[in-house]
């Protein structure tokens, strides 16, 4: 995954509020991808349980896993872009998470410069997904959007879409941010405007 300070900071801010709504004592963690970095902020300041996976982990074997349909939070980090069926990878993701567990999804931003330039350089970029097409692959298997976005740029690391900015600002900040974020929810259909209010009217910090 992508490096930088500002990278960090985003990343930090961004499971802090996934784990926000997470009522359990020691919440269950599943990170697929590179999670080295955060690892020591998941375990020691947010007490969590964290099985890292990698990213061509056997997900098969963590469906049958007893622990499955209870796990807290499931983090794709730098992942989905390189699956072959994304709405496939997705709908298991959502067999491992318990109802009302948080899915947590970064891709590189193809919009961005790095991009380009990993492109160029023929580094496996992978398959480009745009923030319209995250939020689309998750909506389509049923997951609640909670937040999305671009990060990794700018002092404040990540930004949640509160508001329209202009029109410069949204250039800049789709060329300058070197990963776009999605955070859902496994909900049924009967607990799905109940968690819309809640998470509404919630003091999350933003992004």
């Amino acid at each position: 995954m992508m490096a930088g300070p500002h990278l960090d900071q985003a990343m930090v801010r961004l499971f802090d509020v996934a784990l926000l709504a997470v009522a359990t004592p020691r919440p269950l963690v599943v990170a697929f991808g590179d999670a080295r970095r955060w690892r020591a902020h998941l375990i020691h300041v947010r007490g969590c349980d964290v099985v890292e996976v990698g990213i061509a982990g056997d997900v098969s074997a963590l469906v049958s896993h007893e622990r499955a349909g209870r796990i807290d939070l499931v983090c794709a980090l730098d992942v989905l872009h390189r699956v072959r069926e994304p709405r496939a990878w997705l709908r298991t993701m959502a067999q491992l998470l318990r109802p009302g567990g948080r899915l947590l999804t970064t891709v590189p931003n193809p919009a961005s410069v790095e991009w380009w330039w990993r492109t160029f350089a023929q580094e496996g970029a992978g398959r480009p997904i745009g923030r319209a097409a995250l939020i689309r692959d998750h909506q389509h298997v049923g997951f609640l959007t909670l937040a999305h976005g671009y990060f990794g740029y700018g002092p404040g690391g990540a930004r949640r879409e509160t508001s329209r900015p202009g029109a410069w600002a949204r250039a800049w900040r789709r060329r300058l941010a070197p990963g776009v974020f999605y955070l859902g929810a496994r909900v049924e259909l009967t607990t799905r405007r109940a968690l819309e209010t809640a998470w509404a009217s919630s003091a999350c910090p933003p992004l």
